[in-house]
């Protein structure tokens, strides 16, 4: 009798015990750690910061580009903004070329349109990276990948009477 109930005294004080308030768990993770572990977790955190911050310039260095979380409906118009102004300019840099005649180059060799080229190959630099930084955040994103699944099941879907009749050849 007595040992039974004392487990059973034992058993719901337990229950009890282990329905504790939300936040009374939040206080108890904060006041449980010391303020050595508080210090060592910090400096993990920072130490591991430090690590990716150098793994993500190595990448960069080596021509990985990391893709930036920028929504899909953005990189499609960023893409074919960038696309189109990337467009004049090799035009632009064409007629400069093109208009380049050994008259027009003022007596110290230098041609009047050489500082517009200079001019445009700086920008079309700047665009360059920016199309990469956003098709690299748009062939990353959930939609464009569905999408890219979308046509590629159509197409299938298309072709398919096609795709069989040529199976059937192959086969006899």
């Amino acid at each position: 009798g007595i040992v039974t109930s004392v487990s059973r005294h034992y058993q719901r004080a337990r229950a009890h015990h282990n329905v504790v308030h939300p936040h009374a768990r939040r206080a108890q993770r904060l006041l449980c750690h010391s303020p050595h572990d508080r210090r060592q977790r910090r400096q993990e955190l920072l130490e591991l910061n430090r690590k990716n911050e150098k793994l993500i310039q190595k990448m960069n260095d080596g021509g990985l580009m990391i893709a930036d979380d920028i929504p899909y409906e953005l990189c499609k118009e960023k893409v074919a903004s960038i696309a189109k102004r990337m467009e004049e300019i090799s035009k632009r840099r064409e007629d400069i070329w093109e208009a380049k005649k050994p008259e027009e180059v003022w007596g110290d060799g230098v041609h009047p349109g050489d500082q517009e080229k200079k001019r445009l190959w700086d920008e079309y630099f700047v665009l360059e990276q920016e199309m990469e930084k956003y098709c690299t955040a748009m062939v990353s994103s959930d939609e464009y990948i569905q999408e890219q699944k979308d046509k590629e099941e159509k197409w299938e879907n298309d072709h398919e009477a096609d795709n069989i009749e040529a199976l059937k050849m192959i086969r006899r």
